[in-house]
């Protein structure tokens, strides 16, 4: 049985390899989620890997209210068809 935030977050995925890697790192952003890491002791940043971001935005859109969710994947689909 597919729960609603299963079939939210398989939209999400599905709308994700729609979206411009510029529309993709403003969805990052809004779900707060970081793309490098800050080296505390010598102030280097390391970008992340693409896969942890993605596994991370998942996350982040998992945890969010179903009103939000729809917010987000609606814009998420505006997005990608306007590309």
């Amino acid at each position: 049985m597919l729960y609603n935030k299963d079939i939210d977050t398989n939209e999400l995925m599905h709308g994700i390899t729609k979206l411009s890697p510029e529309d993709f790192i403003a969805l990052a952003k809004v779900l707060d989620v970081k793309m490098s890491l800050v080296d505390k002791e010598t102030g280097e940043y390391t970008l992340r890997d693409a896969e942890e971001i993605i596994d991370d935005v998942i996350v982040a859109f998992r945890k969010l209210k179903h009103k939000e969710r729809k917010m987000i994947l609606k814009a998420v689909k505006n997005s990608g068809s306007r590309s």
